[in-house]
């Protein structure tokens, strides 16, 4: 059984929940790790040791300081360096789970060209022709129906939807071009937390994990960007989906290549919330009163945006098993209750 690589990030300390649940789904599927030792661990799967075949997973999230991309890009991209040969001529694998912010993919791409250059022309080398994607439905842009499915037009507003895109592009060129096969998971706001592995940035923009950091004193108040779209009380309309979810989900994808399936799937809770919801809700499980102000639109932020799981659940055997929106902020609670500093710094 191949190895399952974990990218790593050198500088502040910062643990994606996305990728370490999915890390550590994979391994409770059954997948064997290749530690690295170049970078301070941001693992991307507790799932996978189940499943039985081989798989590598290179998880790559990286923070976007233009020293570090730099020296990234270099070591990691550009060049054939010793340690990324090691990966493919070493451990064989014959997938690769892949997640990247899209800070790194849009600076590289004004700064150095394609990454697909290096990375994908080292997975076709070495004959691995299986990629799972971490994407976004901000690919989506303002949808012209709710839910969204995947016929839907592609027209991202802000850069982290088109650097998304642009990596999906690749992907869909390189299975053209060499039979590369491929998944991309298209979601919006990935929530919630496990007893161990929870959510912590520095510095924190998610709506959840920055209002209960008012309800555990850690903030005085927070700015809701915008009041006055065409919602119910109009603040913007947002799908929420747990992260235990999300993890099964990119398990449950290499199963599908082996059927024969590519392309994008949408994954979302179909039950959507607006950001004062969130925030009301919150209050509710808490029992804190928040105190917010209205700040303007920030730009590229749709009204509404929902995803279809349909396709998913009928290509994936897929069900949505944690995604309430109290299961999301109660475990994310508990989790923030139990580590108030987070993962030490």
């Amino acid at each position: 059984m191949a190895e399952i690589v974990p990218g790593r990030t050198p500088g502040r300390q910062i643990r994606q929940k996305r990728g370490q649940k999915t890390y550590d789904a994979l391994v409770a599927t059954g997948f064997k790790l290749l530690e690295r030792n170049e970078f301070e661990s941001i693992t991307i799967a507790e799932l996978a040791k189940a499943a039985g075949y081989s798989v590598g997973a290179f998880y790559a999230r990286f923070h976007s300081k233009d020293e570090f991309l730099d020296a990234l890009i270099a070591q990691h991209f550009e060049h054939r360096t010793q340690a990324r040969e090691r990966v493919f001529s070493e451990s064989t694998p014959e997938s690769l789970v892949y997640e990247v912010i899209s800070e790194l993919v849009s600076y590289y791409w004004r700064r150095r060209g394609f990454w697909r250059a290096a990375l994908l022309r080292a997975m076709r080398d070495h004959d691995v022709k299986r990629f799972v994607f971490s994407s976004s439905a901000a690919v989506y842009g303002t949808p012209d129906k709710l839910p969204i499915d995947e016929t839907a037009d592609t027209h991202p507003e802000n850069p982290y939807g088109a650097t998304k895109l642009m990596v999906e592009q690749v992907l869909e060129d390189s299975r053209r071009a060499w039979g590369l096969s491929y998944v991309a998971l298209r979601y919006f706001n990935a929530g919630g937390s496990t007893a161990t592995r929870g959510e912590d940035h520095d510095p924190e923009t998610h709506l959840i994990p920055v209002v209960l950091d008012m309800a555990l004193g850690r903030r005085k108040k927070f700015t809701i960007f915008g009041n006055d779209y065409d919602t119910p009380d109009g603040t913007c309309i947002r799908d929420y989906i747990h992260v235990v979810d999300l993890a099964e989900a990119h398990v449950r994808a290499l199963d599908a290549m082996d059927g024969g399936f590519c392309g994008p799937l949408n994954l979302g809770s179909e039950d959507p919330f607006t950001v004062l919801e969130v925030v009301r809700r919150t209050e509710q499980i808490t029992g804190t009163t928040f105190r917010y102000e209205i700040g303007p639109r920030r730009p590229g932020d749709p009204a509404a945006l929902l995803a279809s799981s349909r396709r998913a659940e009928e290509v994936l055997g897929w069900r949505k098993r944690c995604s309430s929106l109290d299961e999301i902020i109660r475990s994310a609670y508990e989790w923030r209750q139990a580590n108030p500093d987070g993962y030490a710094r």
